[in-house]
């Protein structure tokens, strides 16, 4: 592993990283608050941000790779 994709894969780790912090974060904060819109906001805010910050964190080294094909 080169010194950029190892720059690349922290580069794709913490937009990863902050998705999944917000998405527990936000989804802790609005079952406090008890409000009626709670699923409306998991299935269309939190879930996703859920799924694609594992998804950038999970596959950070394999998107390393690919973006540092040609260094």
């Amino acid at each position: 592993m080169t010194h950029y994709e190892k720059l690349a894969t922290i580069i794709f780790r913490v937009p990863g990283a902050v998705l999944i912090i917000f998405s527990l974060i936000s989804t802790s904060w609005i079952f406090a608050v008890g409000s009626f819109a709670v699923y409306t906001f998991l299935y269309f805010t939190a879930l996703p941000a859920l799924l694609v910050g594992i998804a950038l964190f999970a596959f950070s080294r394999s998107l390393a790779k690919l973006a540092c094909f040609d260094f």
